[in-house]
Parts: structure tokens; sequence; C-alpha cells
């Protein structure tokens, strides 16, 4: 059974991270044997239609504006790319024809993508998880070359895992932000990875080190996430409590250690694939964070049932692409007949205040309306009981 569930996960992992992404390099799997030592990474601007620029410190950006709000994007595992040319995941949605993050610049946002692809490129997914966290993991903090080898000698200093390299980075980029307002968003093992640099921006607000404003999450989405069951050896046991930890679990602690410091942080979970309930005996679903979060069903019903990929990085396209509407209709539905309640239901453009009202209401949002097209404008959520 756990050799299947793997399989499948593979599956869904791998169409996963071969859907979207751009070539970062000029090497190809056609030169395996010109390859050289190569390691690309960082927090990249994203204009419209797909244009980008690597943040440098020192360096302006014709897509950053230090006066406006941010979102943050961290993708997740990507199985195979480098040797598809070294692919920067982006927010193109192939099927739809269309770039996400157009609406998001249009109201005024930088729009930034968080680049770890190399180290996140693993034929086990639990390998990858691990370099979230520690350079101590299965496989230590290696990364992949076009031509599937592995390298460690460009690694950048230090001894944390890709979750401290980001935050530094991140710290750095929005060293003159003045807009106060901060979203993550982290799809399937990128939503540990944006719950890790929350974590360690939210202790350094809380040390005095960094300046609240500025560095203080307003929103954090978790888009179809995964989490990997079991204790881990190398998360070791935090608590105390004679097991060693679980990253559902870590996960989970930083978010209530967050909203117990940051009265405003709202938390929305997005799920298209029940990744954690159909993949049950390796994924964990973590229905204790489930329920304190605003918990959303996606629908994308104009894939087929076998589109594992597709289905899984939905919930990141659909979710970026929903800021370009506005807020989907919520409604009841009794004995076949559906009435509207009056309020917003969740999306990327709902506002703040009301996908706060929606957590920890031991009740979710499931799609009706609008699950035969990519477009979310005719979207339409019920709230139904967990």
């Amino acid at each position: 059974m756990f050799r299947t569930t793997m399989m499948i996960l593979a599956a869904v992992m791998f169409l996963a991270g071969s859907v979207t992404g751009v070539n970062a390099a000029s090497q190809t799997t056609d030169e395996v044997d010109e390859v050289i030592d190569y390691l690309n990474y960082g927090l990249y601007w994203a204009g419209t239609d797909g244009a980008k620029e690597k943040f440098s410190q020192g360096d302006d950006n014709a897509y950053y504006d230090p006066d406006k709000p941010t979102v943050i994007y961290f993708h997740g595992w990507q199985q195979s790319s480098s040797e598809r040319g070294y692919d920067i995941p982006d927010l193109f949605f192939e099927d739809a024809d269309t770039w996400t993050q157009n609406g998001w610049i249009e109201k005024g946002y930088n729009v930034g993508i968080f680049h770890w692809a190399q180290w996140a490129d693993e034929d086990d997914v639990q390998w990858a998880e691990a370099k979230i966290w520690t350079r101590n993991g299965p496989k230590g903090f290696r990364y992949r070359l076009s031509n599937g080898e592995y390298g460690t000698d460009l690694n950048p200093d230090g001894s944390g895992g890709v979750g401290d390299l980001a935050a530094d980075i991140i710290i750095d980029a929005l060293a003159d932000s003045s807009s106060e307002t901060l979203r993550f968003a982290g799809h399937s093992l990128g939503n540990q990875l944006a719950t890790r640099v929350a974590q360690i921006l939210h202790g350094k607000v809380q040390n005095g080190t960094l300046d609240g404003d500025t560095y203080s999450i307003d929103r954090l989405a978790l888009l179809d996430p995964a989490w990997t069951k079991d204790g881990k050896s190398w998360l070791g046991d935090s608590n105390g409590d004679g097991s060693n930890d679980w990253v559902g679990e870590r996960c989970r602690w930083a978010i209530a250690d967050m909203m117990d410091d940051w009265d405003n942080l709202v938390v929305e979970m997005y799920s298209t694939t029940a990744l954690s309930e159909s993949l049950g005996v390796a994924m964990d679903a973590n229905m204790d964070l489930q329920e304190v979060v605003a918990s959303v069903d996606v629908r994308p019903w104009y894939y087929g049932s076998t589109e594992f990929g597709k289905k899984h990085n939905a919930a990141f396209l659909h979710y970026f692409w929903t800021m370009a509407s506005d807020p989907p209709v919520e409604c009841t539905i009794s004995w076949w007949s559906r009435k509207v309640t009056g309020k917003m239901a969740p999306s990327a453009s709902t506002p703040d205040w009301r996908i706060k009202e929606m957590m920890g209401d031991t009740c979710k949002w499931d799609q009706v309306e609008g699950r035969y097209t990519e477009d979310p404008s005719d979207d339409w959520f019920e709230k139904k009981s967990f």
C-alpha cells in the first residue's frame, strides 16, 4: 500500500513540477558531457506577462516598488526540473493562456517568486522537504544539475535550510519597504517554506531585530499543501514529548505562535486534489490546522479525474488568478435550492477581515459553481460543516 501511495504521489508531483517554468540557463540535457557546476536560486520580482528580474542587493529593480504591498510565492517539489533546463517556476496558467500575477500587479502589488528548484529537485519528496528545515536531512543540502547528478560546492555559507536562506534574502529585499502589507503564498511543499520563512521573520520581529511594520506577515495562503507523515529524525523532538516532530505539526505550531502574537494574521488553506485524504498513508491531512484556518475546497473539474498534476497546480494558479476578480459568491444549499447569503466567499481578492471571520468557524467553503471553467470570476462557494 505504501509503495502504491508513493507512486501516485510521485506522479502528482512530477506532473505538477513539469507544467510551468521557463529556461533559466543555456545548458540542456544534450550537453551532459559539458555540464559545469551551476546553482541558481533567489527571489525574482515579476512583471506582467512573464517578465521577471532577480533581486540583487543594492540594485534597482523595474518590478519592485518599496511603497507598494508585496506578495511572495513559494513553489514546491520540482522533480526533474534541472534536466529540463533549470526551470524557474512561474505563475503562468498555460491551459488558460493567462499570467495570473497580472491582476495583482494591476491592483498595485509587488509580486515575488522565491526560486529554490535545484534543491527541490529530488526523486523522493521527503528528501526535498527536509532541505526546507535543515542541511542535515537524508540527502544533505545537495542541488541537482542538468545531467541528473548533484553538487554541493556552490552552496551558500550558513547552517540553516532553505527556509533560513529565503528569510535572509527576503529581509534584504524588503529593507526599504514602507507599505506595511506582506502576504505569503506557498504551494504544495512550498507551504512549509512559506510557513518557515514567516516563522523566522516572526521570531526576529518579536525579539526586536526586525521592524514589525515591514516584516509582520499579514496573510498566509497554503495552496494544496503537502506535509509528509511521521516524525523526522532531522527535526528532532522540540516539544519534549519523546517523539520526533512531524513537519505538519511544526507548521501548525508556528502558525499558532504567529496568530497569538499577530492578532490580524489571516491564514487560508485551499485544496484542489484532496492530496492528504486520498494519499493518507504517505501524507498528513493536518486536520487540527484545517479547523483553525479558513479552509476551502476548490473543484477544478475542467480537468479529468486522472489529471492529478494539473489539479494540484490549479491550487496556486486559481488562487493567484482570483485577485483579478471580485470576491466570489457565498451560498447555502438546502433541498437542492441555493440561497445567496450576501457574504463574500474566500479568494485572494476577498478582504482580510472577511477571511478572518471564516477562520476557526468549524466550517469549510466548497466550490459549487464555476467548477468547469478555469476563469474564477464565475465561482460560487457553499459554506458547510467539516
